[in-house]
């Protein structure tokens, strides 16, 4: 172990990202949802201005189901790949 991994996971540290890995599944996507909270204006701007965005909703549908679908198989800690990745797409939708 480096002294940069082992500054990260110091004994301050350590406690701290045990709770943010033992956070609920709905605090995850809450949080998400709040991140993306400008986009959600946008969507509902563009669904009232008869533009085609309606059709988005579509694929809000799908999403949501294939979550459901899944729900199951689905991990109350996410992966850290998978989280980065979130992260990553949160950023790029609000910048």
């Amino acid at each position: 172990m480096n002294t940069t991994t082992r500054r990260l996971l110091g004994p301050r540290l350590l406690p701290w990202t045990m709770r943010i890995d033992r956070a609920p599944a709905g605090l995850w996507l809450a949080l998400q949802a709040a991140a993306l909270w400008p986009t959600w204006v946008w969507m509902g701007r563009r669904l009232q201005d008869g533009s085609d965005d309606p059709l988005g909703l579509l694929a809000v549908a799908a999403l949501a189901w294939l979550g459901w679908q899944l729900r199951h198989q689905l991990r109350q800690a996410p992966r850290l790949p998978w989280l980065a990745a979130a992260l990553a797409g949160t950023l790029g939708a609000t910048a």
